[in-house]
């Protein structure tokens, strides 16, 4: 699966853990990449664009607002994305990043108004909670962000999208569950080598957003060479680049059947109840 701040005074509390009840079960494997999550009505009611900044670099995901705790003058986000995101490939939790940004979805409507963009809320890298070793799959952050920096259309939102702590006491804020997408069949003919983009469109419900994808070549037919990669994920499209290569040509010709391949997207998908 690749915004300026409008907050003066946004602050930040150190985290605590979240009482979670989590069904996590990944399904698949196969190469996975950053994936760039679109701010706009592509990306579906429930998904959040999330920026993540370090010195090498910056990636482009997405995550999804679990939970809110809103207070006098105030409201506590509990946001969650894919951990591996937070972790080297051998589960050591990286250093904490420079920055980190999420944001809001703009109001339909909007058109050329300064919501137009969305709204960012800026995460102070410190308060990620990041699970350690390689078995579990979201990693959470958390911001304490004044009401007053909020716009009507992103309160609405929030409202709309995530449950009131408060009003909810003692219920889970979310569920992770795989979900498996095939996409088409991909042909190779023989001695091809073939590499290509391709979309895989997938739904969700309401209150689902996709966190992360990985992606497959199943069933697999005369090929000597089969890849492919996430390169972005909304909550409608995964797009994905291939490269397949056909067997070489019989000696002396013969018949000669293409190579084909099935290509299947792996979700991690996050359900919060309304």
């Amino acid at each position: 699966m690749q915004f300026s701040s409008v907050m003066n005074a946004t602050t930040v509390i150190l985290l605590r853990p979240l009482l979670l009840t989590l069904a996590i079960a990944l399904a698949g494997s196969g190469s996975r990449a950053s994936m760039a999550a679109q701010a706009d009505a592509s990306t579906g009611p429930s998904a959040l664009g999330l920026r993540i900044v370090r010195d090498g670099g910056t990636e482009e995901t997405t995550c999804a607002l679990v939970q809110r705790e809103q207070r006098a003058n105030d409201v506590v986000l509990s946001f969650v994305t894919a951990a591996h995101l937070f972790k080297r490939p051998d589960g050591a939790v990286l250093p904490p990043a420079r920055k980190i940004e999420v944001v809001i979805p703009p109001s339909p409507g909007s058109g050329g108004s300064a919501s137009a963009e969305g709204t960012t809320i800026v995460v102070d890298p410190k308060n990620v909670e990041v699970p350690t070793g390689n078995g579990a799959s979201v990693a959470t952050l958390r911001a304490v962000v004044p009401l007053a920096t909020l716009s009507p259309a992103a309160r609405s939102w929030m409202e709309q999208h995530a449950p009131n702590q408060q009003t909810r006491a003692g219920a889970p804020p979310f569920v992770v569950s795989p979900r498996q997408f095939a996409g088409p069949t991909i042909l190779a003919a023989c001695g091809e080598n073939k590499t290509g983009e391709i979309d895989v469109p997938f739904t969700l419900s309401a209150g689902e957003t996709a966190i992360d994808a990985s992606a497959t070549l199943m069933n697999r037919k005369a090929l000597r060479l089969a890849d492919v990669k996430v390169l972005t994920l909304t909550n409608e499209i995964v797009k994905v680049r291939f490269t397949l290569g056909g067997e070489p040509p019989p000696r002396p010709p013969a018949p000669c059947p293409p190579g084909q391949a099935l290509v299947t997207v792996h979700l991690t998908v996050v359900k919060t109840p309304r």
